[in-house]
């Protein structure tokens, strides 16, 4: 009984341990299907005016500045404890 509750204890570490591994996402929402993009400047790039920029929990980092040239409705996760 104890060698379950260890290794159930073990199992719910790594699955902890893989859901901070993911990768930052940005899913773009317009009048066709939803995009998913990586780099926050790819998103910005493909949006089109209104459309709905969803960004998951992180940070994102862009080696340029960003320009905004048309509308766009932002909604995020926020950043989790680190």
């Amino acid at each position: 009984m104890k060698s379950r509750i260890t290794l159930f204890l073990l199992g719910m570490g790594l699955l902890a341990g893989l859901t901070k591994a993911q990768p930052p996402r940005i899913v773009v929402q317009g009048a066709g299907a939803p995009q998913v993009f990586s780099s926050i400047n790819a998103a910005l790039a493909a949006a089109q005016p209104n459309d709905k920029v969803y960004l998951s929990g992180g940070a994102f980092h862009s080696a340029s500045a960003l320009l905004f040239d048309k509308t766009l409705h932002f909604f995020g996760a926020g950043i989790g404890p680190g």
